[in-house]
């Protein structure tokens, strides 16, 4: 009767620290699905605000481009020379000529 009471106390903590090791490790596989789940969404939240930042840059310059480009077409529309409205505006003669 003690021997068989001793065994069960003993497949008891055996058990108990098989459970331990068994759970440490499906822990461990989940901690590790949640941080790449997690870790995905973060990034693609920084790939959109850095998207975002540099669309706007390009829309700033693309608008600077084309604000240039409309005064350079206004100038040349009221008689002004090329050359003169390259060195005002920063286009080369080729440029303001397409305009």
């Amino acid at each position: 009767e003690i021997g068989k009471e001793q065994g069960i106390e003993i497949g008891k903590e055996q058990g108990i620290e098989i459970g331990k090791e068994q759970g440490i490790e499906i822990g461990k596989e989940q901690g590790i699905e949640i941080g790449k789940e997690q870790g995905i969404e973060i990034g693609k939240e920084q790939g959109i605000e850095i998207g975002k930042e540099h669309g706007i840059e390009i829309g700033k310059e693309q608008g600077v481009k084309d604000g240039i480009e409309k005064v350079a077409k206004s100038m040349k529309e009221r008689g002004i020379d090329s050359e003169t409205i390259a060195a005002c505006t920063g286009l080369s003669t080729e440029e303001v000529d397409k305009l």
